[in-house]
């Protein structure tokens, strides 16, 4: 999702304007801008507005009067996992766009994405089982409960991912010609 929050100069020196011509070849020829590059924005656009809309639910559900009551209990979870499951739909795009699960940037970025959701997944299991504190009642109120091993693992997730983030712009800026792009 990083790389959707780009401006468009930042993406034009990210992603080659045709994938299928290296960036100084792209200059050398005088070519502006591409339909791969409008596509691009576009999507960035359409994903950024979605993840806005989910926020907004989000927050429109929480100040629900019947937010916290028995009702909703099944629900509440329902909405959060949604936002979080979304991100597969970016990524699986990500992917297609790059020429598929064969395309050496997706084999060597897609597991970080996985390990990324394994973490969110230990993350979210520690929350709803309230482990270790339903092991050892009362005595780990102040340190060591399930919720602050959660917010622990979020923040090594989110270092994790932008680490991840960080490796795919050394990869693009090392290698910006991907060797194919077959739906071009």
């Amino acid at each position: 999702m990083q790389i959707l929050l780009l401006s468009s100069e930042e993406l034009r020196a990210v992603i080659p304007a045709d994938p299928r011509l290296c960036t100084e070849q792209a200059l050398a020829s005088g070519q502006k801008e591409t339909s791969t590059e409008t596509q691009m924005e576009y999507w960035r656009q359409v994903y950024l507005i979605t993840v806005l809309a989910m926020i907004l639910a989000v927050f429109f559900a929480q100040i629900h009067p019947n937010y916290l009551t028995q009702q909703w209990q099944r629900l509440r979870p329902i909405i959060f996992c949604s936002v979080s499951g979304y991100g597969v739909i970016p990524t699986l795009h990500w992917v297609w766009l790059n020429g598929g699960i064969g395309a050496p940037i997706v084999q060597d970025f897609a597991p970080r994405v996985l390990v990324m959701y394994v973490i969110a997944l230990l993350a979210f299991l520690f929350y709803i089982s309230k482990v270790p504190e339903r092991y050892f009642p009362g005595q780990l109120n102040y340190l060591g409960s399930s919720h602050q091993i959660w917010h622990i693992l979020a923040v090594v997730m989110l270092y994790w991912w932008h680490q991840s983030t960080v490796y795919v712009m050394q990869y693009r800026h090392s290698k910006p010609c991907p060797d194919y792009v077959s739906h071009l």
